[in-house]
């Protein structure tokens, strides 16, 4: 008898391989001469017990939520200023053979904040075209309210009709049709106030209720998701305008007002070198010439409290605000003592050593970085 294997995990639990009766993807590093891992598709559908796509076990060398398969194509992208992220293998083996190289595809997770990270610092726009099911929008609704997101260019080509992409293209035209969308791309908040709209859309004319709900809906996304309250006002004017409200009083009701700002202009870059070293904030915030308002904000932070959403974006768009947020600090108009002071933590042996910590050990290093100011 044919031993059945466990499908629930893709680390391997029988005497049948992995990868048996399946097209296999080799997933390769960023310069395309060394292979991390396999992405593969069942050959039959004739069979839905067995799942559709399996991927190589996560392992040191191959991290799913760091690697896109088509990284070699980073010359491509750099080139059309555009990195276009689909999800699947098919779909970015079928861009390739039309001609459409700046394409990559997630393997076997939604797009994380890691993927933007490594695509935006390259400077190009990004476009997700992600599946047009259910399931489709609402990955890349998830991906679209990353704080990631909002560091980088990141807009959505929109699939219609329920196709993907190696779908579309594989049909007569489809080359030109795909290339169309990819013109007619929505930037991110388009696409998120359409996603809020949608449910309502049909009854929002005649239903007080729908209009209500719609309201909250979006309202509550901007205030949660803003990068500050400039962008929330700027975001929630359309939404004021199509249902007859006062855009002031719109605001007023869903978005804080911004803490006052000490004189000297520095507060918001303290506070976000605070944010950075969260565990330092107290000792810090001693340190910093932080106004009134400042540190009274400092001091109302609790040991759990959540960040304010606006520094909390701009920690993670920072990417690398622990190791970054004193230079940050250093660059601006402080008194040329404390500037010093800054200045002396960033030796260039603690910043190799903080280029090589995890995530896990940099609070570890922030303390030794502290431990150096005189």
């Amino acid at each position: 008898e044919i031993p059945k294997r466990d499908w629930s995990s893709d680390v391997c639990s029988s005497d049948l391989d992995l990868f048996r009766d399946r097209l296999i993807f080799p997933i390769l590093d960023r310069d395309g001469t060394t292979i991390l891992g396999f992405g593969s598709r069942r050959l039959r559908d004739d069979d839905n017990s067995i799942p559709k796509y399996v991927n190589s076990p996560a392992t040191p060398l191959f991290a799913k939520n760091e690697t896109l398969y088509g990284w070699p194509n980073l010359p491509e992208i750099k080139a059309a200023g555009e990195a276009i992220v689909v999800e699947g293998n098919l779909d970015m083996v079928a861009c390739y053979q039309a001609g459409i190289r700046n394409v990559v595809a997630a393997c076997g997770t939604a797009v994380t904040a890691e993927h933007l990270h490594a695509l935006g610092e390259t400077g190009v726009k990004i476009t997700l075209v992600l599946d047009a099911d259910a399931a489709g929008q609402k990955a890349t609704r998830r991906t679209l309210l990353l704080d990631a997101a909002a560091a980088y260019d990141v807009g959505v080509a929109v699939m219609a009709g329920g196709k993907d992409p190696a779908e579309l293209l594989g049909a007569p035209e489809g080359v030109a049709a795909f290339r169309a969308l990819l013109s007619a791309r929505s930037s991110r908040w388009d696409y998120l106030a359409a996603l809020a709209l949608a449910p309502y859309a049909d009854t929002l004319e005649s239903d007080v209720e729908a209009r209500v709900a719609y309201k909250d809906a979006y309202a509550k996304l901007v205030a949660e998701h803003a990068a500050d309250r400039a962008e929330g006002v700027r975001l929630l004017a359309p939404l004021a305008a199509r249902l007859g409200l006062d855009p002031k009083a719109l605001a007023a009701e869903f978005l804080p007002a911004d803490a006052p700002k000490a004189g000297e202009g520095n507060d918001d870059l303290l506070l976000l070198a605070l944010a950075a070293q969260w565990e330092l904030r107290r000792p810090l915030a001693e340190l910093l010439p932080l106004g009134a308002a400042a540190r009274s904000l400092v001091a109302s932070w609790g040991e759990t409290a959540r960040l304010p959403a606006s520094l909390r974006n701009r920690v993670e768009r920072d990417g690398h605000a622990a190791e970054r947020a004193f230079s940050l600090v250093a660059r601006r108009d402080l008194a040329p003592a404390l500037r010093a002071r800054i200045a002396a933590t960033q030796t260039a042996a603690l910043r190799e050593q903080l280029d090589a910590e995890t995530a896990a050990n940099r609070m570890a290093t922030d303390r030794a970085l502290l431990a150096t100011l005189p």
